[in-house]
């Protein structure tokens, strides 16, 4: 069990320190109450059991007591006490506290209030999934694996399965979403429906129940044997729980079939640095990645550390060695996470997506020791990517990190998945790597004369290429239409005088705007 100590006394908190890890129990301390307050309130490292003092400085224990059962926590409180009289056992129970333990004790003491709240948790655990289960209801898992089942072989190209109340079970299939109905789950869900298949999922997982109740949503990852694992976002809607689960592929994408240029080998030889693959959510970054680690993995003799929410490609052992953690089974967020794996040896490490200034940092601090960090980024694009890490951090520290990014910055890989011509969808990217001219872009920022996009642009030959160039490669060679060209670049009047060219060298019509075509022989 975790248990937190929160008390402004070293030689207390030392003493049951050793007697708690004795006993087997994961120990987390405090040395005052706004500490403790902090590390109860966290949802993503849950507390079993707190054993607070009553007189902390900032917070006392038994105020924490209070604050806690008002958020209708589910920790089981433990007060210290020196006193121990019977007034001080009241105002403590009043308080919130469920035991208390009075100053000096002995580890049989500690033991028997362990073994009570170790008790008392398993029985709330049991009655939650209980009521869970009479508010949604029950189903059995071959009757959810069955709806998933017939779910994904219900199109061809099927990435995305959808619940939302007021709406039938839902497809996304190469982009475009579609109603199905499969058995007796064909008609308008309702809030009780998704509630049920929820519940399923979620089971007796105290951290995601409470991530979803003070957040609003949770990710896990489920397995329908022999079929399919899909990644789940389970959340909240207009007061009513919605499910999307994304499809993942069972085997691991390589760089030739992805076709991604080459210029991605290149990047692979990089010894350290951070290499950035940003995009919209269902671009096809976490896929990218998987080729990119696998190519690795087959090719180097290393330890990749991986860090993810949830795990998605299953790495085989080949050439490299493969450590894959899952964020609340292996640690509990990615800073923490990041910043153990610097003490497991590895050459490459993947950081799922980076979320705050800390990961950040510890990500750049990986790459100045001599480490490779492959991350995501939700941007759009190269610059965009640039200012969302500089708007992490304080802005007096803005040119120190403009310098550092500059130093560790191997690669800004963004993409996007737009309508392919014949069905399916056609990957386009923007690719920028290192040079001169991104380091001065990157420390001393953008300006006339100096922006990323006209940088990348300029930089053909070193493999690099905007949105704008690859849209229109994609178009003469006809995997795109001329619509989808002008709909995703990001600037129009020079995308269109460049589609307008093409087709005079095509020998097309093009259209003059005054009702008449002129046609170019």
């Amino acid at each position: 069990m975790k248990i937190l100590v929160a008390d402004d006394d070293h030689l207390i908190r030392k003493m049951l320190q050793m007697m708690l890890m004795k006993m087997g129990h994961e120990f987390v301390e405090a040395s005052d109450g706004r500490e403790a307050l902090a590390l109860l309130e966290s949802p993503q490292s849950p507390i079993d059991i707190a054993i607070l003092d009553w007189g902390m400085p900032e917070f006392e224990g038994v105020e924490i007591c209070r604050r806690l059962r008002e958020n209708e926590s589910s920790c089981y409180l433990i007060l210290l006490t020196g006193k121990g009289t019977e007034q001080d056992i009241v105002t403590a129970l009043q308080a919130g506290a469920n035991d208390y333990l009075t100053k000096p004790f002995t580890e049989d003491n500690l033991r028997v209030r362990i073994l009570v709240g170790a008790k008392y948790l398993q029985m709330r655990k049991k009655l939650s999934t209980r009521v869970a289960e009479l508010e949604g209801g029950l189903i059995e898992r071959e009757e959810f694996d069955s709806l998933l089942g017939g779910m994904i072989n219900s199109e061809k190209g099927v990435s995305d399965l959808l619940f939302v109340s007021r709406k039938p079970p839902q497809v996304e299939a190469f982009g475009k979403l579609k109603p199905v109905s499969v058995g007796n789950w064909g008609d308008v869900l309702a809030p009780a429906d998704i509630q049920r298949l929820a519940n399923f999922m979620l089971g007796t997982n105290e951290r995601l129940r409470a991530d979803y109740q003070s957040s609003g949503s949770c990710d896990l990852s489920y397995e329908i044997e022999g079929c399919a694992r899909m990644r789940v976002n389970l959340y909240k809607q207009n007061g009513s729980p919605a499910i999307v689960m994304r499809k993942l592929e069972s085997k691991v994408p390589n760089l030739s079939a992805l076709n991604t240029p080459e210029i991605f080998n290149e990047f692979l030889k990089e010894k350290n640095g951070v290499i950035l693959v940003t995009g919209s959510t269902g671009s096809g970054k976490t896929t990218t990645l998987a080729a990119m680690l696998n190519e690795l993995n087959e090719t180097q003799d290393i330890h990749i550390v991986t860090l993810e929410d949830p795990i998605e490609f299953l790495h085989e052992q080949k050439r490299g060695t493969f450590s894959q953690r899952q964020l609340g089974h292996d640690f509990n967020d990615f800073s923490t996470g990041l910043r153990a794996a610097l003490r497991q040896a590895p050459k490459v490490i993947f950081v799922g997506e980076i979320r705050d200034r800390e990961t950040m940092e510890i990500a750049m601090s990986a790459a100045e020791t001599g480490h490779l960090v492959f991350s995501t980024l939700h941007t759009v694009n190269a610059g965009q990517t640039i200012n969302r890490i500089l708007g992490m951090f304080p802005k007096e520290d803005e040119q120190q990190i403009r310098q550092r990014l500059a130093e560790t910055l191997r690669a800004v890989i963004s993409q996007r998945l737009v309508g392919k011509n014949g069905g399916g969808r056609q990957l386009i990217t923007e690719i920028m790597g290192n040079s001169l001219r991104t380091r001065e872009a990157i420390c001393y920022g953008e300006s006339e004369g100096r922006n990323f996009n006209d940088i990348i642009e300029a930089s053909v030959i070193k493999g690099w290429h905007s949105f704008d160039q690859c849209l229109l490669k994609a178009y003469e060679e006809d995997l795109i239409t001329e619509d989808t060209a002008m709909l995703y670049c990001n600037i129009k009047s020079s995308m269109k005088h460049k589609l307008d060219r093409l087709k005079q060298i095509r020998g097309t019509a093009i259209d003059m705007g005054i009702g008449l075509r002129l046609s170019q022989e």
